[in-house]
């Protein structure tokens, strides 16, 4: 392999939807879970927020109009950044996967996010590069994604390595010629990296 693509939330920091869920239920006494994704995260309101078409203030007042509520900028930025931990022995296994080859992380996510977990998780920033949607103006599982990440970075689709949460990604990874490895519990990006690269 050339190198390793990896996706961000879900692989190599972990995502607490429900920790964000249950404070937007108190705040709001009504948005639980299944609404906010029928709302918000399947429509185009978070598509355009998350490929760069929206900035972060015009989402977070956007946001508040389909909630119906009224809040600041920085209240928004406190909810919406609430739902990140630490996948314990990730940043080891990154560094290990770095000192063998360079490593790239291909993430649909928005600025206010990215911000926030590279300064939370500032091992983060030691990647080789980044493809972030909100940057590129596309998401996966688009083909044009995934193709758009190899010729920035120049690489042989065949010698590259991606490893995805969703398996949707992984499948249009695997599309277009990359090797895939599904994301299916915390420790697969520890142990693949391990089992590629350990000593």
């Amino acid at each position: 392999m050339d190198a390793l693509y990896t996706d961000m939330g879900d692989v190599l920091v972990k995502i607490r939807a429900d920790r964000f869920f249950s404070r937007l239920l108190a705040m709001t006494g009504t948005v639980d879970r299944a609404w906010f994704v029928d709302r918000v995260l399947t429509r185009q309101i978070y598509r355009d927020f998350s490929a760069g078409v929206t900035g972060p203030s015009v989402f977070a007042a956007q946001l508040a109009d389909v909630l119906g509520i009224s809040w600041s900028f920085e209240e928004f930025v406190d909810l919406w950044v609430d739902m990140f931990d630490e996948i314990p022995g990730t940043e080891q296994a990154l560094d290990l996967a770095l000192s063998a080859l360079p490593v790239f992380i291909l993430s649909n996510t928005d600025p206010v996010h990215w911000e926030y977990l590279s300064g939370r998780f500032p091992w983060l920033t030691r990647a080789s590069g980044t493809f972030m949607s909100f940057d590129v103006g596309m998401l996966k599982p688009d083909p044009q994604y995934y193709l758009g990440a190899l010729r920035r970075f120049g690489h042989d689709p065949s010698r590259v390595l991606f490893i995805d949460d969703r398996i949707e990604n992984v499948e249009a990874a695997r599309g277009v010629g990359l090797a895939a490895v599904h994301m299916t519990g915390e420790t697969v990006f520890k142990e693949t990296v391990e089992r590629l690269w350990g000593r």
